[in-house]
């Protein structure tokens, strides 16, 4: 039994600090969205820009944005992943939680056995 109770804690705590990864990696895609929105609403003024200059930038500009992109679907990725984790992690403690239920009823039902069969032996 004792080794039923360390693998539920284990797996509590498991599922706490992947919780508090998800929750934070939920903030830092709001913040990255936030960025991501504003890095995409930029506009390159006709009046600043000319000719080779304003393609060079353009290319550039267009990249990075496409790096950021791919940044923010990583981070989302990541965040699904650790979330499909949680939910594996709280099945596998509901299920320990049930194993540990049904033993310590087993035992319940052992004491009772054992105790009539202590009081009948007597007799």
């Amino acid at each position: 039994m004792a080794n039923s109770k360390n693998g539920i804690s284990d797996l509590e705590d498991k599922i706490s600090k992947l919780k508090e990864a998800s929750n934070q990696l939920t903030k830092n895609i709001s913040e990255l969205e936030t960025i991501k929105s504003s890095i995409d609403s930029l506009t390159i003024e006709s009046g600043r820009w000319n000719g080779e200059e304003k393609k060079s930038f353009k290319e550039a500009y267009d990249e990075y944005k496409e790096k950021v992109k791919i940044y923010v679907t990583a981070t989302e990725d990541a965040k699904e992943a650790i979330d499909e984790d949680i939910k594996r992690y709280e099945d596998n403690l509901d299920t320990k939680i049930i194993g540990l239920n049904n033993l310590e009823s087993a035992l319940g039902r052992l004491d009772v056995q054992i105790t009539q069969a202590e009081k009948e032996s007597v007799r």
